[in-house]
């Protein structure tokens, strides 16, 4: 299980468009900007580095129809009739169909990511590893600051 939740972290670290970037920024510029200084810390040669962009906009592509269908499930919910008698089944019903997506979105991150790691080298994966926990560490950082900020505010 901890294998997973941390394979899940690292594909979701590569994918995500948000993490360290300015908000001034496009989403596009912030992923590429991410990406540049992934291939310039691996060392990735030329060919890995197309082989690691294919597999992120192959992965991207599968899994926009699961995001634009969860979004649409989420807006159901929203506008179900809270008092109506099968407002309960119909929630159930609802959150059937997200976890299916969910593990749609699941399946592509992982597979993306075993993808990515197969294409690296022995060393480059060692190095992988040590950014990811570096990485760990300072998202843990980050979120116990927000933590510790909306405590404040209450």
């Amino acid at each position: 299980m901890t294998n997973s939740i941390k394979a899940l972290f690292i594909v979701a670290t590569f994918i995500s468009t948000t993490v360290f970037a300015s908000p001034n920024m496009s989403s596009h510029h912030k992923h590429e900007q991410r990406f540049e200084k992934m291939v310039a810390k691996l060392a990735l040669t030329e060919a890995q580095s197309e082989k690691v962009r294919q597999i992120k906009e192959d992965a991207k592509s599968a899994a926009e129809e699961h995001r634009v269908a969860l979004k649409a499930l989420k807006q159901q919910q929203k506008e179900l009739d809270v008092d109506a008698q099968d407002y309960l089944d119909s929630v159930s019903v609802l959150v059937d169909e997200e976890s299916t997506h969910i593990l749609e979105l699941t399946k592509i991150k992982r597979l993306a990511f075993a993808k990515i790691k197969q294409s690296l080298t022995v060393e480059q994966r060692k190095k992988f590893a040590k950014l990811k926990r570096k990485f760990a560490h300072k998202k843990h950082k980050r979120r116990n600051k927000s933590e510790a900020y909306s405590k404040t505010e209450n």
